[in-house]
């Protein structure tokens, strides 16, 4: 439905075993082809580090684009080691992304390959935080409608060269 609609990329929220997981991925892809992006976010998933080496790998081979939130933003040493291991881009800290010193401090430690963002707490730090990812290679990726029912998101979009997407979901 979503790319009937036109959407150039879909994300799953899928919540099972890595291992369930695995084949709901399989049939995305086989469902949407290789022409739209699929984007995984384990937010509601427990994977050990083990299992999400499992799970990246898996995306890695169906062509995701990026792998969201695959163990607890807190676990700064585990996501280096996964940032280290898997080729799949990392996004991160989503649950802690309205702070932005701890998001620098994320990216630049490898703790994450892309940053999750937010603009509920103004635009301003927001910038700065798209900047430094921008000096390190790094996107920012936006979420959630932020203030005036998404139209500071929409012209942030529009300011900031080092995004790909922008996850809207409706209130």
């Amino acid at each position: 439905k979503a790319v009937a609609s036109g959407f150039p990329a879909v994300k799953d929220h899928f919540n099972s075993t890595g291992k369930e997981n695995i084949e709901w991925f399989k049939a995305a892809r086989e469902a949407v082809g290789s022409d739209i992006d699929l984007l995984h976010d384990a937010a509601s998933c427990k994977y050990s580090f083990e299992e999400a080496i499992r799970v990246g790998r898996a995306l890695e081979d169906l062509e995701f684009g990026w792998f969201e939130e695959p163990l607890s933003d807190r676990d700064q040493i585990d996501l280096q080691r996964l940032c280290e291991t898997l080729d799949i881009p990392i996004v991160a800290p989503e649950s802690m992304m309205n702070d932005l010193e701890l998001s620098a401090v994320w990216l630049i430690s490898g703790a994450t390959d892309l940053l999750r963002a937010n603009a509920r707490h103004g635009t301003t730090p927001l910038l700065k935080l798209a900047h430094l990812a921008e000096l390190h290679g790094a996107t920012v990726e936006l979420n959630g409608p932020g203030g005036l029912f998404g139209l500071v998101h929409a012209h942030l979009i529009c300011t900031i060269s080092n995004t790909s997407y922008y996850e809207y979901f409706p209130n």
